[in-house]
Order: structure tokens, then sequence, then C-alpha cells
């Protein structure tokens, strides 16, 4: 009995000839043995014949029996970083480590700290030494600049300023001991004391000895500390002249006031007398303007077209009605009370002016200056 248990009952395979085997039996047979693993010989010799993959060592050019020797069960990259070996080709650089990029970080951290640091040490320098120019400036101009030119003899604004100054203290103080005195003589002197000022004021008007902000600072301000009090002595420079440019207009009228008294214009006027009343009484009138240059013939003789003062409306009189006054008296006596009336808003404007001269003060302000003036420059870049 045979083993195989594909074989029928009652006919074994050794019994019957080779050439005599079925071929579904014998495919039967190989599927068998290709299910239990087993390797049969018409396998093997299909394998045998069958052609192989080409290796390295197909592709061999004769590099003699290193080459040859080589195991065919190395990895790739193991025989390429073995011939890169040797022959001398360059490795893949390696990369920087996260210490080395710490190290760069903090580096690049500790330039732009002192870049930072040396930066605002020059731009301090820069700025100190623009002060210093600006001092310098300052001293020059409110010290050197000259008046406008109004024909007389040329001087500075701060010479004029000054010399302005100290007038109104000395004229305050004579009219203050003129006040309290009861000596006629001190009175009067202090009278011609106080036109003499005036005629000044008008003079220091024409002069216009005031600075300008516009020069003063012609740019950037750079000293912040002083800028506030260079300001306040240019406003009370330029206060002192609008307090002096109100005395020169009080001086303006002070001169048309006295202008019939001391050079006799209009020192006679014109006066129309008419013809008397129910009552035999005369009124006259003042004649605001009389036709001297137009005269006509009337019933009564000569004629003349007159205005009457307060009047709109022109009327003819006889030349006859007609009569010149000599009004000086009257002028001197108006003159009196004006002139009275002007010298005391004078002497309140004069008191004004002195507590604007005594707010003023340059000297503390030059000192100042002179202090910033006078350091020498900082070496900067800028």
């Amino acid at each position: 009995m045979s083993d195989d248990p594909t074989s029928k009952p009652g006919s074994s395979p050794e019994s019957a000839p080779d050439g005599g085997k079925a071929p579904e039996a014998a495919r039967s047979v190989e599927d068998l043995k290709a299910k239990l693993g087993l390797r049969t010989r018409k396998v093997e010799e299909a394998e045998a014949a069958r052609p192989k993959a080409p290796t390295s060592a197909d592709f061999s050019i004769g590099l003699g029996e290193k080459a040859a020797a080589a195991p065919s069960s190395a990895p790739a990259s193991t025989a390429a970083a073995g011939s890169q070996a040797e022959y001398g080709e360059p490795l893949a650089p390696k990369t920087l480590e996260n210490k080395h990029y710490v190290a760069i970080a903090s580096l690049g951290a500790l330039m732009l700290i002192i870049g930072i640091f040396f930066g605002g040490v020059l731009k301090g320098r820069a700025l100190e030494n623009s002060k210093t120019r600006e001092a310098k400036h300052l001293i020059e101009y409110l010290t050197e600049t000259p008046l406008q030119q109004t024909g007389k003899v040329a001087t500075t604004i701060m010479a004029a300023y000054q010399a302005q100054v100290g007038e109104v203290a000395r004229v305050v103080d004579v009219l203050g001991k003129a006040s309290e005195s009861k000596d006629v003589k001190v009175r009067l002197d202090a009278e011609k004391e106080l036109a003499a000022f005036l005629k000044r004021a008008q003079d220091y008007r024409d002069q216009k000895p005031y600075f300008s902000l516009d020069q003063v600072y012609p740019g950037i301000v750079f000293n912040g500390e002083l800028a506030s009090q260079v300001v306040n002595y240019v406003e009370g420079v330029k206060n002192l002249y609008d307090e002096t440019v109100l005395l020169a207009l009080e001086a303006d009228t002070l001169d048309r006031v006295t202008e019939t008294e001391e050079k006799g214009v209009g020192a006679t006027h014109v006066i129309y007398i008419p013809a008397a009343g129910a009552d035999g009484t005369k009124k006259a009138m003042w004649v605001q303007a009389v036709d001297k240059e137009n005269p006509r013939q009337g019933s009564d003789g000569v004629e003349y077209a007159v205005l009457p003062v307060g009047s709109d409306k022109a009327q003819v009189v006889a030349a006859s009605a007609l009569a010149e006054i000599n009004i000086a008296p009257i002028a001197k006596e108006k003159s009196v009370v004006y002139k009275t009336a002007i010298y005391d808003r004078v002497r309140a404007r004069l008191g004004q002016m002195k507590m604007v001269s005594e707010t003023v003060n340059f000297d503390a302000l030059k000192e100042k200056l002179q202090k910033y003036a006078s350091r020498g420059s900082y070496i900067t870049l800028f």
C-alpha cells in the first residue's frame, strides 16, 4: 500500500511506467509538493536555467582583486562611504550645535547694546556743542545788534535800552522828590525834566530798539532751560519800547496843544456879529470858514460867504459884521488845562515803565549764557 494519499486503491505509482503517467496525476503530485514546501528537481533545474540579475561585479572595470573581493552583501551606503574615504572625496559638513547659536546671538545683543550706548553718548555730545554755539550766538546778537538806521549816531539796541532804563529811573526819582517838596523851583525843574524826557521818548520810538525772536532763535532751540529766560528778556525789552511809544504819543498831543502858545499859529479867529436884536443886544458867533477869495458887492458894501461853527449851511454877511479877535490868552488857558492832564497821564505811565524795566535783568542772563559759551567743543562724529 502506498503512502501517497493521491493514489487510488489498486494502483501503485511504482508499477506504472514513467512515460505512462497521466498528465493530471503528475500535476497533482507537483502541486502537493509545492504546498508541502518541497523543491523538486524540475524546479531547481528551472531556477538554474533562469538568468541572474546583474550585480556590481558584472560592471567591474578591472580594479583588481580588491574590487572583486568586496562583499556583495555590504549596504550601498557603506560601500559609497568607503569609496569616498578611499579616494579622498570631501565628506558632508557638520551642522552647528545649539550652543553655537546661543553664543552668536549673545554676541550680537552685546554689540547692539554697545552701539546704542555709544550712539547716545555721541548724540549727547553733539547736543552740548549745539548749546555752546547757541549761547555764543545769543550773546553776540543781544549785545552787538545795531539800531536801525535813523540818521543819528549809530548805537546798539542793548545800549539804547539800558540808557532808557536809566532815564526812566532818574526821571521817576526827580518827580517823586518834586511832589514832596514845597519849593516852586524844584517843581519847575521837575516839569522841565519831564518835558525833556518826552522829547527823548519820541526819539526812542523812532529808533525802534527791540529784538526780533526770529533772529534770536533762527532755527531749533537747543537749550530749553535758558530759552524761557531769553524770551522773557526779549519780551521785556519790547514791552519797554511799547510803553515808550505811548509816552511819545502823549508828547505828540502836547506839541499840538502848545503850538498856539509857543509858535503863535492860529492866534486870531474870525467872529460874526449880527445886528442887534429887539432888546438891543448883540450875540457874536464863531466862524469856522470865510470865503475871502470870492467877495461880492451887496447893498451894504462888500459881503462874504461864511460858515458859522456848528452849522452846515453857509450864509452871506457884510464884511462890516465880521471881526478878528486874538485868542492867544484863551488858547494859553486851555493849554494849561490840557498840559496838566497830559502830564498826569505821563507820570502814571512812568511808574508802569519803571516796573517793566525792573523785571528785566540781562546781567543774570548773560552770566548763565557765558557759562555755555565759554566751554570747549566735545569730540563727536556728528
